[in-house]
């Protein structure tokens, strides 16, 4: 009997490091697929998105009066602009906008918001947000070859601008760190 449970305490003790030394392989593994996957994803962010230095064009859009804006960053007398690049069924979208919305109704930004959209945009997105609508220009249709042109393929995106060059692009849902950087960005005086 005292055998029988001492081959069964060696049995599980032998069970029990096969299934630690198996979950650690698997941890090993997860995190190299996940190296792995940050790598690609850094990747393609770096082809659909604009690149720092690079001069904005002009952009042409749909608003939600039916005219067709025109914004020259570079013929702008405002030297820094913010550009709030989302989609409309984009859930980090969504969590931006409590940020953004935030931006928009702050008194002491002293930089030009623009809010650019990559596809049509209903009334009733555009009240979710109030703001951007009532002072701040909003592209609700880019047109898509500038948005090839621009690389505006991942959404979403804080662009910031000088004199229409980018300078710095956010990525994805904003950190906290990321609020505050342009936050300060924007509080700048010329």
């Amino acid at each position: 009997m005292r055998r029988t449970h001492l081959l069964l305490l060696v049995g599980v003790a032998a069970l029990s490091v096969a299934i630690f030394g198996f979950n650690l392989k698997l941890y090993k593994l997860n995190r190299q697929i996940k190296s792995q996957r940050d790598s690609l994803i850094r990747q393609e962010l770096s082809t659909s998105a604009p690149a720092p230095g690079w001069v904005m064009p002009v952009i042409h859009g749909k608003k939600m009066d039916g005219k067709d804006p025109e914004l020259d960053f570079q013929g702008s007398a405002e030297k820094m602009t913010i550009m709030l690049f989302d989609s409309v069924n984009c859930p980090a979208c969504d969590q931006n906008w409590t940020f953004w919305d935030r931006l928009l109704s702050d008194e002491d930004i002293t930089s030009r918001l623009v809010a650019v959209s990559n596809g049509p945009v209903s009334w009733a997105y555009i009240h979710q947000h109030p703001l951007i609508s009532t002072n701040h220009m909003v592209v609700t249709e880019l047109d898509p070859s500038i948005a090839k042109q621009m690389r505006m393929q991942a959404a979403p995106q804080t662009i910031y601008l000088e004199h229409g060059t980018v300078k710095k692009v956010w990525f994805g849902l904003l950190s906290d760190a990321e609020v505050k950087e342009i936050r300060n960005q924007m509080k700048m005086d010329d």
